[in-house]
């Protein structure tokens, strides 16, 4: 199927799997996971000490129960709804690993910087989430946790988009095929959830005594 786009084969495999072909729920765990591992990486990078290689394996694996369970409880139909599943889920799995690599502590962030979801093309993402930044690993990451909570307080549109854009790095075009809107629709609902993640970030922003 590697002819074909990530959205038809996924619905290919979603089809097969309602169907009652129990191999295609791994196919389509496999797929999700292979493109959920650069962010998954990429937000690991802030902790110190840790090998990110084992680490991120680790992540994965332990999202993997969750995944399935949800998979064969709930029978998603759509791409969309699988990667929602999937995106929860490898938060979920991130969130935890980086509480016990870390705990949850205050910091102060002061520097910007983004986050980033793809080059703002005509066929890919759009570019960067605005978010505080921090001096240290220590405090980069924390900036990591902070934008993981904060990605479960937007409206359940914007969390989508943000969803397959940034962890799934589908690009805009894509996205909008798999929600059934237009492009502009996807890219006012993306700048949106930047602007609220920025907000909710910014409660970060001073130094903490």
């Amino acid at each position: 199927m590697s002819e074909y786009s990530i959205t038809v084969q996924l619905q290919v495999l979603l089809d097969r799997f309602n169907e009652g072909e129990v191999a295609a729920k791994e196919q389509l765990i496999e797929i999700a996971y292979q493109r959920l591992l650069t962010v998954a990486r990429r937000l690991l990078n802030g902790f110190p000490a840790v090998r990110i290689d084992e680490e991120t394996a680790g992540v994965l694996s332990d999202a993997y129960p969750s995944l399935s369970k949800s998979i064969e409880e709930l029978k998603p139909r759509s791409v969309g709804q699988f990667m929602a599943l999937a995106s929860l889920e490898i938060r979920r799995s991130l969130l935890d690993r980086m509480r016990k690599l870390r705990g949850r502590g205050k910091v102060a962030r002061r520097r910007p910087t983004s986050l980033s979801a793809g080059k703002d093309a005509e066929t890919t993402a759009p570019a960067d989430i605005d978010v505080p930044d921090t001096d240290g690993q220590n405090d980069r990451s924390s900036l990591a946790m902070d934008m993981l909570d904060a990605i479960d307080t937007l409206p359940e549109d914007e969390r989508e988009v943000v969803d397959l854009l940034y962890f799934h790095g589908l690009t805009q075009i894509e996205v909008a095929e798999v929600v059934g809107v237009s492009k502009d629709t996807i890219k006012r609902r993306w700048s949106r959830a930047r602007i609220r993640l920025a907000e909710y970030l910014a409660e970060f922003a001073e130094p903490v005594d």
